[in-house]
């Protein structure tokens, strides 16, 4: 079954990460109690780093 898209007329890309099994532990416990998903975690992290640097990205 094909998945929705992230955001629309947007294409998406799959990014492979290795991290410590602690960090993959962590991210997985928030995303229950979030009721949400470890790549939907990771990808909001990654969106909220990329805001915070936005003058970094505009140089």
């Amino acid at each position: 079954m094909a998945q929705a898209p992230l955001a629309p007329g947007e294409d998406s890309v799959m990014l492979t990460i290795r991290v410590v099994g602690s960090v993959a532990e962590g991210i997985d416990q928030l995303a229950v109690l979030r009721s949400s998903t470890r790549s939907a975690m990771v990808r909001d992290a990654l969106e909220a780093y990329l805001e915070q640097h936005q003058e970094v990205l505009a140089s």
